[in-house]
């Protein structure tokens, strides 16, 4: 028994005790990153470049600029979805309306 065995809880006896094991049924198994493939990254950047034009200022940049970095990292690790329900949304929505230019003679001011 040593010194602190008592202050600390520790066990009085001198039986070595079985250390737990690292996994038990309660630890999450643990999910490789998915590679993402040429046609899933030329979505998102096709998604980061519709979000500015969709979303002017810094929504549409955030949003740009977030799935930018999913495509330069390569490697999907959002296992909620999030992110390919983000690039989805964001392809779906109509493009913005054109300038009209008729009011100017056809040059922006």
């Amino acid at each position: 028994m040593t010194m602190l065995g008592p202050v600390l809880g520790a066990a009085t006896s001198t039986t070595p005790t079985t250390p737990a094991p690292i996994y038990t049924s309660n630890t999450p198994p643990i999910h490789r990153p998915t590679k993402l493939d040429p046609h899933q990254l030329l979505r998102i950047r096709d998604a980061a470049h519709h979000a500015k034009q969709t979303y002017p200022g810094p929504v549409g940049e955030l949003i740009a600029h977030e799935l930018l970095a999913w495509a330069e990292f390569g490697y999907l690790l959002d296992r909620t979805g999030l992110t390919t329900r983000l690039v989805d949304h964001v392809l779906a929505q109509p493009p913005p309306p054109a300038p009209d230019t008729t009011a100017t003679g056809g040059h922006s001011r």
